[in-house]
């Protein structure tokens, strides 16, 4: 099997940064306090989740791992005014 790309999302939290994908049908998420961090959790997770496949990863010196843009850590949907509905 060929080793996956992996493209990950980071999300600038109001305590540091999370991130998160899903590639060959597993999820694999991870936060830190500092993008250092980040980038050193998120290099072990994905090792661990390709690790019965013998695939291992590191970070691409050529494509330095970086974020591509700012991804607001507030959701954008507007919560229902009305909840009555969900009381059971």
């Amino acid at each position: 099997m060929k080793r996956p790309k992996v493209k990950i999302s980071v999300i600038k939290e109001d305590t540091g940064y999370s991130a998160n994908t899903v590639v060959s049908g597993y999820f694999i998420a991870t936060e830190a306090e500092t993008f250092e961090e980040l980038k050193a959790n998120v290099l072990e997770a994905v090792n661990l989740a390709f690790e019965d496949s013998n695939h291992t990863y590191s970070i691409d010196k050529k494509e330095p791992f970086s974020p591509k843009r700012t991804v607001p850590s507030t959701p954008t949907c507007q919560r229902p005014q009305d909840l009555s509905a969900f009381n059971a």
